[in-house]
């Protein structure tokens, strides 16, 4: 067995060698280490730029969408409710027609059940002049709606969104005029929406 004796200077000389060795080891560990943290950050940011961008496409057009059934939605029940209170105004002329060429006053009815501060409603499929006509007591109940003749009414049906409330007011200076409001409200979501249909009545006998 042979020993072989190492002097000083070698052994610090191999000890410092070692030991630069070890520090550049460490410091390519450390580079690495902070290479994989970069680029894991980067997959981080890019993962969620693109969830970001995901959820944009996604919610952008479902947004949209909504936004559009709405409008259709609010556009239909304002067209019903145009033609409900256009009806409500033609019901009114109707039954001042009918009470002139009845030989009546041409407010008879009209005026004293539709003058009061609730107004009356109006059943287009009763008579004008008999039992059409009913005073409001309180808030005008709703419109029903028969799915069968898909006809609004009170006699029957499911109970529709739709309110119409009739006034009639005689003019102060000129008893052969009278002006005509038809309110139809109904309720759009969380708000209370409506349409107001007006004219003005003659008593065309007179003229």
């Amino acid at each position: 067995m042979v020993i072989r004796v190492v002097s000083r200077r070698e052994y610090k000389r191999v000890f410092i060698y070692k030991r630069q060795r070890h520090k550049e080891y460490l410091i390519k560990k450390i580079v690495s280490m902070k290479d994989n943290i970069l680029q894991k950050g980067f997959t981080l940011v890019e993962a969620l730029v693109a969830i970001a961008i995901l959820l944009f496409a996604i919610v952008a057009p479902m947004t949209m969408a909504s936004l559009g059934l709405h409008s259709a939605q609010f556009a239909k029940d304002q067209i019903i409710a145009s033609y409900l209170a256009q009806e409500g105004v033609e019901y009114i002329r109707n039954a001042r027609d009918t009470n002139v060429l009845g030989g009546a006053s041409w407010l008879t009815t009209i005026l004293s059940t539709c003058n009061g501060t609730d107004g009356c409603i109006v059943d287009g499929f009763k008579s004008p002049t008999l039992d059409g006509l009913t005073a409001c007591s309180g808030a005008c109940g709703p419109l029903l709606f028969n799915t069968s003749s898909s006809e609004y009414q009170y006699t029957s049906g499911d109970i529709s969104p739709y309110t119409r409330s009739v006034r009639v007011t005689e003019d102060e200076d000129n008893p052969d005029e009278a002006s005509v409001a038809v309110t139809v409200s109904w309720s759009g979501g969380t708000l209370l929406r409506s349409v107001v249909a007006t004219t003005t009545l003659f008593n065309w006998q007179s003229i």
